[in-house]
C-alpha cells in the first residue's frame, strides 16, 4: 500500500511504506534534484517543513535542523536525534519511543500528548516546551533543562531527572511514581496533586514549590531544600526527610504518619492539624513551629528543639521526649499522657515539678507520665 507525501516542498510523489523509513530516504526518493545537488544541505536544514504523519522510524537525524518544522503525529521510534535543533517544532502526538535526543534543543517545542517512553533526553534543552499530557515513562532526562516547561498531567513514571533544571515548571497532576529527581532544581515548581509515590528527591532544591495535595507516600526528600514550600494537605506517610530543610514550610493538615524527620529543620513551619503519629523527629529543629492541634502521638521527639513552638491542643500521648526542649513552648497545659522523658528534658517552668510528681521511673534515668496526670496537676496547683 502506498501513500502520498509532500516532503520539503517537493512535488507530491507516491512512496511505498517500506521506502519511507527515514528522512533521508524521503528526501532522496521524492526529488532527484535534492539528491544530486542539494541533498546534504537539506538533510541538515529541514526547518519549517511539514512532515506531519510521516513514518521516520529508526531515522538518522543527528544534528538535523528541524526548527519550527511540523512533525505532529510523526513516528520517530528509535530515531537518532542527538544534537538536533527542534526549536518551536510541533511534535504533538508524535511517537518518540526509544528515541535518542541527547543534547537536542527543543526550546519552545510542542510535545503535547507525545510518547517518549524510554527516550534519552540527557542534557536536552526543553525550556518553555509544551509536554502536557506527554508520556515519558522510563525516560532519561539527566541534566536536562526544563525551565518554564508545561508538564501538567504528564506521565514520568520511573523517569530519571537527576540534576535536571525544573524551576517554574508546571507538573500539576503529573505522575512521577518511582522517578529519580535527586539534586534537581524545583524552585517555585507547581506539583499540585502530583503523584510522587516512592520518588527520590535526595538533595533536590524545591524552595517555594507548591506540593498542595500531592501524594508523597514513601518519597525520599533527604537533605532536600523545601523551605517555604507548600505541602498543605499532602500525603507523606513513611516519607524519608533526613536533614530536610522545611524552614517556614506549610504542612497544615498533611498526613505524615511514620515520616522520618530526623534532624530536619522545621523552624517557623506550619504543622497545624498535621498527622504525625509515630513520626521520627529526633533532633529535629521546631523552633517557633505552629503545632496547633497537631497529632504527635507516639512520635519520637528525642532531643528535638521546640523552643517557642505552639503546642496548643496538640496530642503528645506516648511521645518520646527525652532531651526535648519544651521550656518555652506555648499551649502545653500538662505533661502528655504516657509520654517518656529524662533528666535532660526541659519542661515549661509550671510543669517541671508536676512532671516529676505524675511520672514513674521505668528505666534508669527514664520516666513515664502516668495514664492520667490531670488530677495530680490540679492538686499540685492548689498547693
Amino acid at each position: 500500500m502506498t501513500r502520498k507525501h509532500d516532503v520539503f516542498g517537493a512535488p507530491s510523489t507516491r512512496i511505498s511504506h517500506r521506502e519511507n523509513r527515514s528522512l533521508w530516504s524521503v528526501i532522496t526518493r521524492s526529488n532527484l534534484a535534492f539528491r544530486h545537488s542539494m541533498a546534504d544541505d537539506v538533510r541538515a536544514n529541514a526547518r519549517g517543513y511539514d512532515l506531519s504523519g510521516t513514518d521516520l522510524t529508526d531515522a538518522d537525524l543527528a544534528g538535523a535542523d528541524l526548527n519550527s518544522a511540523r512533525l505532529s503525529h510523526v513516528s520517530l521510534t528509535s530515531a537518532d536525534l542527538t544534537g538536533a535543533m527542534l526549536n518551536g517544532t510541533n511534535l504533538a502526538g508524535a511517537d518518540l519511543t526509544g528515541a535518542d535526543l541527547t543534547g537536542a534543543d527543543l526550546t519552545g517545542a510542542i510535545l503535547t500528548g507525545a510518547i517518549l517512553n524510554r527516550a534519552d533526553l540527557t542534557r536536552a534543552i526543553l525550556n518553555g516546551a509544551m509536554l502536557n499530557g506527554a508520556d515519558l515513562t522510563g525516560a532519561d532526562l539527566t541534566g536536562a533543562q526544563l525551565t518554564g516547561t508545561n508538564l501538567a498531567g504528564a506521565r514520568l513514571v520511573r523517569s530519571r531527572l537527576v540534576g535536571a533544571e525544573l524551576a517554574d515548571v508546571d507538573l500539576t497532576d503529573a505522575d512521577l511514581m518511582n522517578a529519580n529527581l535527586g539534586d534537581s532544581s524545583l524552585s517555585n515548581t507547581r506539583l499540585i496533586g502530583a503523584r510522587l509515590v516512592s520518588a527520590r528527591l535526595i538533595g533536590a532544591w524545591a524552595s517555594g514549590a507548591d506540593l498542595t495535595g500531592a501524594d508523597l507516600h514513601r518519597a525520599n526528600f533527604s537533605h532536600a531544600n523545601l523551605s517555604k514550600a507548600d505541602l498543605t494537605d499532602a500525603e507523606l506517610p513513611a516519607a524519608v526527610m533526613y536533614g530536610t530543610n522545611l524552614y517556614r514550610a506549610r504542612l497544615s493538615r498533611a498526613h505524615m504518619q511514620e515520616v522520618r524527620l530526623v534532624r530536619a529543620r522545621l523552624t517557623e513551619s506550619d504543622l497545624s492539624g498535621a498527622h504525625l503519629t509515630a513520626a521520627n523527629l529526633a533532633e529535629a529543629i521546631l523552633i517557633g513551629a505552629n503545632l496547633h492541634e497537631t497529632d504527635l502521638s507516639n512520635a519520637d521527639l528525642t532531643r528535638a528543639d521546640l523552643t517557642e513552638a505552639d503546642l496548643t491542643m496538640a496530642n503528645l500521648t506516648s511521645a518520646k521526649l527525652a532531651g526535648a526542649r519544651l521550656g518555652t513552648t506555648g499551649g502545653l497545659n500538662q505533661p502528655p499522657i504516657s509520654a517518656t522523658w529524662d533528666h535532660q528534658t526541659e519542661w515549661p517552668a509550671d510543669l517541671a515539678s508536676v512532671a516529676r510528681r505524675v511520672s514513674e521511673e521505668i528505666a534508669p534515668g527514664l520516666f513515664q507520665v502516668r495514664a492520667d496526670p490531670s488530677h495530680d496537676r490540679t492538686d499540685a496547683l492548689r498547693r
